[in-house]
């Protein structure tokens, strides 16, 4: 029979960069002497393609935070895990205050640093148990795993409408914006049968913390 055996293995250049290679070995033992081939192949630019049809696939391209995709992923992994084992958890719904009238007063590109910038906060606050996504627009949300509480959950969303709510200096003309978020919660304790009912739960808590003025945020209540 031909055995045929494939590893990865990285090898350092020259001027120091680095390469994948493949490497294959195919053995042929039925023949007389035994033959081995060995062939390697540089395939870098292969796993540079792989990776960026990954982050296109599950990452949102302007703030680098995770995309929709990534967040349905993540609450039907935390709903598993609440019916499996009883490990709670928490969906936060994140809008933005005051962010559609900055497209039209400043344009795209000042819009589009202010979300770089929100994106960033949002990685600086979030834990790295937890799914920070951009869903679109001026919309995110946040899969809080291994949460207790809706009290726990409350605490989280707090931290992050006090981030959000922080002056965002634009680099070029150093013109101050002020966005502030408006955040809903809900916990699995509050119920839902499906991650999909848990995440329509945080949007009507979010619903009711816009009703409420804005920058704060409401936790659902079944």
């Amino acid at each position: 029979d031909n055995l045929l055996n494939k590893i990865e293995i990285v090898l350092h250049k020259t001027d120091g960069s680095l390469i994948i290679c493949e490497l294959s070995l195919i053995l042929h033992d039925d023949v007389e002497p035994v033959m081995a081939i060995l062939t390697i192949e540089d395939i870098t630019l292969r796993r540079e393609a792989e990776e960026t049809m990954s982050r296109l696939a599950y990452r949102d391209m302007l703030t680098d935070l995770p995309n929709r995709l990534s967040l349905q992923a993540a609450q039907e992994r935390a709903f598993i895990a609440w019916k499996e084992m009883s490990t709670p958890f928490a969906v936060i719904m994140v809008d933005l205050d005051g962010f559609k009238p900055i497209n039209d007063a400043y344009g795209h590109g000042a819009g589009d640093e202010v979300l770089r910038v929100i994106g960033a906060r949002f990685k600086s606050v979030n834990r790295s148990l937890d799914v920070a996504a951009r869903l679109g627009g001026d919309e995110f949300a946040i899969v809080i795993n291994n949460c207790p509480d809706g009290v726990v959950a409350s605490q989280v969303a707090q931290r992050f409408v006090d981030s959000l709510s922080q002056p965002i200096i634009l680099r070029r003309t150093r013109t101050v914006i002020n966005v502030g978020a408006s955040a809903g919660v809900a916990h699995i304790s509050s119920g839902g049968t499906n991650a999909e009912e848990v995440l329509k739960n945080a949007d009507t808590a979010l619903y009711e913390a816009k009703s409420a003025g804005k920058n704060c945020f409401r936790l659902f209540s079944s």
